[in-house]
């Protein structure tokens, strides 16, 4: 079994995989609003957030927001064309992770983007090439 299969192949293996629907997440899951105390975790900039995916935003997080989206945009950076997957949850996380401070959370969401396109130009399959003698080992 040992080095059965080129990078090549296994990359096209990978991008051939249909997900059973028994394993994917059912819609009526994406409905569920948890209670606010579960969402959130202290007060104003000390907030902690546990949920971002499909939430209803905070004025104070839609104007962070709008204000980091607007810096990207005067710096011709569009992170969701490098991630179509993302949305604004995502770049939520910057917010809060550089505890509000947008020139901090562009600097910081720059320096990511520089690294996946340095590290994966071409998305995440380009990971396995350089795991292939991992995924192979016999055991």
């Amino acid at each position: 079994m040992k080095g059965q299969y080129s990078s090549q192949t296994l990359l096209n293996i990978v991008n051939k995989m249909i997900v059973p629907d028994c394993i994917l997440v059912p819609p009526e899951a994406y409905n569920h609003e948890p209670h606010p105390h579960i969402v959130f975790h202290g007060k104003g900039k000390k907030a902690q957030r546990f949920v971002f995916i499909n939430q209803k935003f905070s004025d104070f997080e839609n104007d962070k927001l709008t204000r980091l989206e607007l810096e990207l945009q005067k710096l011709k950076i569009n992170p969701y064309q490098k991630h179509p997957n993302w949305t604004r949850s995502d770049l939520l996380r910057y917010c809060y992770g550089t505890g509000w401070k947008t020139r901090v959370a562009v600097k910081v969401l720059v320096s990511y983007l520089k690294w996946y396109d340095s590290i994966m130009p071409n998305g995440y399959l380009n990971l396995y090439p350089k795991i292939e003698k991992i995924l192979v080992r016999a055991n």
